[in-house]
């Protein structure tokens, strides 16, 4: 082989590595291109949507304000709703007015038990006669569930106390008296004298 011919094949090969080298640089160029593209196509459509979301929400107020609501997610609807009047004075599930020393009410809810009271007043009362049943010559020991008055439905007292709203954050806050030795106008007597804290759901005024 003639010196001629190496010097051709050498030439050959360094025009090859060049036109290797420069096509493999130009296709790196391009997709750093293409990615810088990519990422600068998200940035600009996501600075594009909070902007616009910011002003959707200067010109669109929230849907409880735009049409007045005032509403209450999941809130529990209780089964005898307060009812309080412009003066902050409690009433019935009926509107009637519980005053202090006058209103007459009767135990409307089923299952309540008042623990402060006199030993001689832990019972029960019969539901057919209406005649209180002491557990107090229980031969069992008396757990604390069974130191207490259970109220019947009917049993009556007088308003003793009344708590407005925002003058007490009692979470019952209607005293009633309960009188005994003599039989109310549900039927009932009471075995000793107390009294006990309600919420307005749990009592209704008596009106005669």
């Amino acid at each position: 082989m003639s010196s001629k011919s190496i010097i051709n094949g050498f030439h050959a090969t360094i025009y090859l590595f060049i036109i290797i080298f420069t096509a493999s640089t130009l296709i790196t160029s391009v997709s750093t291109f293409t990615t810088s593209a990519s990422i600068y196509a998200k940035s600009t459509r996501r600075h594009k949507q909070v902007e616009t979301a910011a002003n959707t929400s200067l010109l669109l107020p929230p849907l409880k304000t735009a049409f007045g609501l005032n509403i209450q997610d999941d809130a529990p609807t209780p089964r005898r709703p307060i009812t309080v009047v412009e003066n902050n004075v409690l009433s019935d599930a009926n509107g009637n007015e519980f005053t202090e020393d006058v209103t007459v009410v009767r135990v409307v809810r089923s299952g309540l038990k008042a623990y402060h009271v006199p030993k001689a007043g832990y019972g029960y009362f019969d539901e057919e006669t209406k005649t209180f049943i002491p557990t107090l010559n229980s031969k069992d020991k008396l757990d604390r569930a069974s130191k207490c008055l259970r109220l019947p439905v009917g049993l009556c007292g007088v308003v003793k106390r009344v708590y407005p709203k925002g003058k007490s954050d009692a979470s019952h806050p209607i005293l009633v008296a309960f009188d005994s030795g003599q039989e109310d106008s549900g039927g009932y007597d009471c075995p000793v004298k107390f009294s006990m804290h309600f919420q307005a759901r749990e009592i209704e005024c008596i009106i005669e």
